[in-house]
Parts: C-alpha cells; sequence; structure tokens
C-alpha cells in the first residue's frame, strides 16, 4: 500500500521500467549515452527514480555512470534534455551480469513525463548486453564525466543498437 499521511497514499512501491531483451555483447565506446525510453505512469502524481539497472557483456572495465533525462518524445525529437536524477559513478563488475547503481539524487517528475533512462562508460573496451532494433534516436556522443551537467543539447545520433538499461522509482501523491 506505502506510506500515508494524515489517511493519504504517499510513498507507493519500487517498480522499473522494461528494458529490452539482450543477445549479444556490444563494445559502445567511452562517452556514449545509450539510452532506453519509458513514460510514467499517470497514477501517481511525482515520481522519484530510485535505481538504474544495465547488464555488462563480455568484457568489463572501468566505470559506469547512469541518469534519466526528461524528453520530448519517445524516440525524441529535440535535441535539448533536461537531467532529472543522475548515479554516482561506480566500477563495471560481473561479465555478462546485471549491475544495479541505487545510489541516485532524483529531482520529482510528473506522472505521464517521458524519460529516456542512460548509462554510458569511461572504457573505449567495456562492453554492455544489447539488442538489435529498429533504427531510431536513442544515443548520444557526450565526453564521459561522473559529474553530469543538469542539461543537455548534443544532437541524437539514430542507432539500431539497444541497451539493456532501466530505471527504477516510487511514486508519490495520492
Amino acid at each position: 500500500m506505502g506510506l500515508t499521511f494524515h489517511g493519504k497514499r504517499f510513498e507507493q512501491a519500487e517498480v522499473s521500467s522494461t528494458p529490452v531483451a539482450d543477445s549479444v555483447s556490444t563494445t559502445l565506446g567511452a562517452g556514449i549515452r545509450v539510452y532506453s525510453f519509458f513514460t510514467l505512469p499517470t497514477t501517481e502524481d511525482f515520481y522519484i527514480i530510485t535505481g538504474i539497472e544495465w547488464k555488462n557483456g563480455a568484457t568489463v572495465n572501468l566505470n559506469t555512470t547512469g541518469g534519466v533525462d526528461i524528453v520530448d518524445a519517445n524516440p525524441p525529437v529535440l535535441a535539448p534534455t533536461i537531467l532529472a536524477a543522475v548515479s554516482a559513478q561506480v566500477a563495471n563488475a560481473g561479465v555478462s551480469s546485471i549491475q544495479r547503481q541505487s545510489r541516485v539524487t532524483s529531482n520529482p517528475i510528473r506522472g505521464g513525463t517521458v524519460c529516456g533512462v542512460w548509462v554510458y562508460t569511461d572504457s573505449a573496451t567495456q562492453t554492455y548486453r544489447t539488442l538489435v532494433v529498429g533504427s531510431a534516436n536513442n544515443r548520444k556522443t557526450v565526453a564521459y564525466t561522473a559529474a553530469v551537467p543538469n542539461q543537455d543539447v548534443t544532437a541524437w545520433t539514430a542507432s539500431t543498437v539497444q541497451a539493456y538499461v532501466k530505471a527504477y522509482y516510487r511514486g508519490y501523491g495520492g
């Protein structure tokens, strides 16, 4: 049921976006943000991002940072995005294994907002588990930094490679 305050529902159970089914291990390169898009439900007033998850590939090296951006559409058309949540940088660990970072800071995001959850690495050899999909705007080439800026205007790049990445979130309101 979640936390209640003065008889109103407040904090809901944690849920997540749905990642693609992965089939191959792909080297994306340092500074390539790979996105998966989802729309937050409208059942709650606001949501907070509580975790970001990805699946490492056959080569595990250096670090990953993740985030959630507010985008204009799925797939996005306009380049500008607003950073809504960011995870702490973490060392990549575990060949072909799921890795989650729960040390996340998040702004409240209104229900119904279109979001893009992303990960990127500082390694030229780190691989992520991916799936071949239809070509769509699902990546940006951004110089890697663990201190991610609060907005980005880098142009989208269309790709047929979709990474296994998902966001965890909790609803607030009622």
